[in-house]
């Protein structure tokens, strides 16, 4: 007598001596096929629901992932992407120079680990090229977006399997080849966080570093420091390092409290203007000139350095013991 089988959900069965999961991959003559066998009853001796049972499509996910990535490492059927992928590598080697690293005179073969280590172990890579459709090529990038892939890495990605099924396909040579990549929008990278610094936090930060330094000449202040002076003036007065160094003092009205900001030498930029500046710009200007700082030049790597120690400092001072 035959036995009789109950669909509980797809690709899993039960018969009156237990539950069968399997997970087909592939088509004749091409077939592959994985199974397992359950009990009646799972291992808290509660019989399985017919409907869909988590313990069981979990099985079959992962019999069917496994079945993928046996297709992927074996390079796949002939026709598919990652039987094409190991062609293109064969035909695109990376020449080792004698530094140890690689000639690259063609750029595709800078993907080279790219679509080695991504595209062949994809579910993707089982699919003859012919048959690949956009759909899938979309999915397959929103799964890596999805599992924290950055957007530039998921659009490399997507260049280098353009790359290959060009070639594969003879695209380049037949403009009436439609490509499964074409049409798929490149993903758009992410909006920078504003780099900007409130100015109760921008002043506390300042009033950390110390005035030493070296003596004033006759004797108006005791000391001070030109690098506290100088990042003081570009906080205030949103001054460039380079801007700062060609600062001329013909170029601040300290009794109107304005500055001058000359015309962009690049592009169609705006003509020069007189800006008003906020008081502690005024008063680090003229801590500026008192030290007679005009266009003297200055390291950006020792501002930077002094910069990030007085923010360290700060967050010491901040934080509770």
């Amino acid at each position: 007598m035959a036995r009789t089988r109950i669909t509980i959900t797809e690709g899993i069965y039960q018969d009156a001596h237990g539950i069968t999961v399997i997970a087909r991959l592939g088509s004749r003559p091409n077939l592959r096929q994985k199974s397992a066998r359950f009990p009646l009853v799972d291992h808290d001796g509660i019989p399985y629901s017919r409907r869909n049972n988590v313990e069981l499509v979990r099985c079959r996910m992962q019999l069917l992932e496994d079945l993928r990535m046996e297709r992927a490492r074996g390079g796949g059927e002939a026709g598919s992407l990652g039987a094409a992928i190991d062609d293109w590598i064969r035909e695109h080697p990376l020449t080792p120079r004698a530094d140890g690293k690689f000639v690259n005179n063609d750029k595709r073969a800078g993907d080279h680990s790219i679509l080695k280590n991504h595209w062949r172990t994809a579910p993707l890579a089982v699919e003859p090229v012919a048959a690949i459709k956009r759909s899938q090529v979309r999915a397959q990038l929103h799964a890596w977006r999805d599992a924290g892939r950055p957007p530039t890495t998921v659009n490399h990605r997507l260049r280098a399997l353009a790359m290959v099924l060009h070639w594969a396909t003879g695209a380049d040579d037949d403009e009436d080849i439609t490509l499964p990549t074409d049409g798929i929008a490149y993903l758009p990278p992410p909006k920078g966080e504003p780099r900007g610094i409130l100015m109760p936090i921008l002043a506390r930060i300042l009033a950390t570093m110390p005035d030493r330094g070296s003596g004033v000449k006759g004797g108006t202040r005791p000391a001070y420091s030109k690098t506290k002076i100088r990042l003081r003036v570009m906080s205030w007065t949103g001054l460039a390092h380079k801007s700062l160094m060609r600062l001329d003092r013909r170029r601040v009205n300290f009794r109107e409290g304005k500055l001058f900001l000359p015309a962009r030498k690049k592009g169609k930029g705006a003509e020069g203007a007189w800006v008003d500046l906020l008081p502690p710009a005024i008063e680090a200007l003229r801590d500026y000139d008192a030290a007679g700082l005009w266009g003297q030049a200055f390291s950006r790597a020792s501002m930077r350095k002094s910069w990030k120690r007085a923010i360290a400092n700060t967050a010491s001072w901040a934080t509770p013991s």
